[in-house]
């Protein structure tokens, strides 16, 4: 009888921790579809709406991370992760879309970088039996720390993808004259739109702000890349070969005919970079004064550079120096290039001395400079903002007063058709569990 007592307890010891696992299950599966699954992805004024998804991820995991063992912990963890790179696969080339699941992705990983610091506060002031458990916690807030960068990395890459095609592509394809200067603003205005429609229109979103100004600067990068390639070709004739940085195929708009270097090319081209940098600093901040100059760099740099060497005096190209400060990125290679195809105008009527190209030829190659053309265009590089610069003035981490109805809304969704459903609807179990950790 003893030995029959012994299993049957043993028994039930299996049997509840199992049920405990199960509803552990149950309770993600819900979160998740409250969280992600069921969510319109869609701007909108109100900060606490649009970061809804964020708010209740991080709440899944927080849970998650104080009851559960840590197989439940890590669960949460991957399944956070897949179900926010799933919803933004979902979404295909919806720039919109896809920005709000990177806002909400970029505010989920502050949260949980928050909480990380809290915990080593709590490892360098807690005894040795305790800190090791906590160091192991925050190891695992780490990695999803680290996976969620990784996430954010992909969403941020594939914005950026999709808005050099939509709006770059297109103006590439149309003979708009010589109003490369309005194509472009119109392009970069279109841009700003389909990044947040709520904010290009003008009003005012609950979506992250720096968002529009991190993927502006990786498509002006891109965009310097493609026209400083083309301003550069032999000729108008010339049929470009890469179709990531020298994708320009339409001469018309350039802001300068390719092939012909001068003087008044140098200044036609500063005079429409100083429009387009106005144009994005009105739009974006971008105005390339940060402290930061590796995290926001100045717009159009290649081009300001190709300005600034059509109109500097020639002669001046044998310092060093000077020619260090004017085009540090360009080497020697290229600059003899460029002057060999130095046309004379009213402005600068002399052509360039035989004597400067001889002795350009005998100096040493800089080191990371521009030699050949096409230019490269640079990888996609996401920085993601500082947890203290996201969660600024914000409130995420408070429940939603509206969480418990949009879980009734799901438990009854044919309410919302306003069709009938059957008299006696049993409630979702998964529910029934999420609604018992929300109410904690």
């Amino acid at each position: 009888m003893e030995t029959r007592s012994l299993v049957s307890e043993g028994r039930i010891q299996q049997l509840e921790n199992r049920i405990k696992i199960l509803e552990g299950e149950l309770r993600e599966a819900a979160a998740l579809e409250v969280s992600l699954y069921s969510v319109v992805a869609e701007h909108g004024s109100s900060t606490s709406k649009v970061h809804s998804p964020a708010r209740r991820l991080s709440r899944l995991y927080f849970n998650a991370n104080k009851q559960n063992p840590k197989s439940g912990r890590e669960s949460a963890s991957e399944s956070i992760v897949s179900g926010l790179v799933l919803a933004a696969k979902a979404c295909g080339n919806d720039v919109p879309r896809l920005t709000f699941w990177l806002s909400n992705a970029i505010v989920l990983r502050a949260m949980i970088s928050k909480s990380f610091g809290d915990s080593t506060i709590q490892i360098r002031n807690s005894g040795k039996k305790k800190s090791s458990a906590v160091a192991r916690r925050g190891g695992e807030k780490e990695n999803l720390v680290d996976a969620l960068e990784k996430a954010q990395g992909w969403i941020f890459s594939r914005i950026i993808e999709s808005l050099w095609w939509q709006c770059g592509g297109n103006g590439t394809r149309q003979e708009q004259g010589n109003f490369s200067v309005k194509l472009w603003k119109k392009a970069i205005k279109d841009a700003s739109e389909r990044i947040c429609p709520v904010r290009g229109g003008g009003h005012d979103c609950g979506c992250l702000p720096i968002l529009s100004k991190l993927i502006m600067e990786q498509l002006v990068a891109r965009l310097d890349v493609a026209m400083f390639n083309a301003i550069l070709r032999e000729s108008a004739d010339e049929i470009p070969t890469n179709p990531l940085a020298d994708p320009i195929t339409d001469a018309n708009v350039l802001p300068v005919p390719p092939g012909k270097p001068s003087f008044g090319a140098g200044a036609q081209l500063k005079n429409a970079i100083g429009n387009w940098s106005r144009w994005l600093t009105d739009l974006f901040g971008m105005d390339g004064d940060d402290k930061d100059e590796a995290r926001s760099p100045k717009p159009f740099s290649l081009l300001n550079a190709l300005s600034d060497l059509m109109m500097l005096p020639k002669d001046m190209l044998l310092t060093p120096s000077i020619r260090k400060e004017v085009c540090p990125t360009f080497g020697l290679p290229l600059l003899t290039r460029i002057l060999n195809s130095f046309i004379p105008d009213d402005f600068c009527p002399d052509p360039v001395p035989a004597a400067l190209l001889q002795a350009l030829s005998t100096q040493d190659l800089e080191q990371d400079s521009i030699v050949n053309l096409p230019c490269e265009a640079a990888p996609i590089v996401y920085h993601p903002p500082s947890p203290a610069t996201v969660l600024a003035g914000r409130s995420e981490l408070n429940k939603s007063q509206t969480s418990d109805d949009e879980l009734d809304q799901l438990n009854s969704p044919l309410k919302a058709l306003s069709l009938r459903s059957s008299a006696r609807t049993p409630i979702c179990v998964r529910y029934q569990l999420l609604r018992q950790v929300w109410k904690e």
